[in-house]
């Protein structure tokens, strides 16, 4: 008797790449809640954002998990992290996030949780 897969828990996408612009803290928390949107993700709070050194780090929780993301000027790189019980389409997600940063080099890797 075959084996059924396990269910799929959760997606998690890591958007990495050089960063064209450094956003503000206001700006990271712009975009962090402008992401949710767009994905159609509801927020259980504010976006936080945070001086990291000359850097920037930032958080919003949403119902399904969280969205983060790490801003680095030396080099200027950008990590985003975005994971999520509820499924969404990693590809608007991506070219939304490289085009507000002015990304070049970005690699786009989705892990699905709880395949086994």
């Amino acid at each position: 008797m075959p084996v059924a897969a396990p269910p799929l828990l959760g997606q998690h996408l890591l958007i990495d790449g050089r960063v064209g612009i450094m956003p503000t803290v206001e700006g990271a928390c712009a975009l962090l809640a402008a992401i949710a949107r767009l994905l159609g993700m509801r927020m259980l709070g504010q976006p936080r954002a945070y001086r990291q050194g000359k850097g920037v780090v930032g958080f919003v929780v949403i119902v399904t998990s969280h969205i983060s993301l790490h801003l680095y000027p030396a080099p200027a790189m950008s990590y985003v992290d975005i994971f999520s019980c509820k499924p969404f389409d990693a590809v608007p997600a991506t070219m939304y996030v490289s085009q507000r940063l002015r990304m070049t080099d970005v690699t786009s890797r989705q892990i699905d949780r709880g395949t086994g």
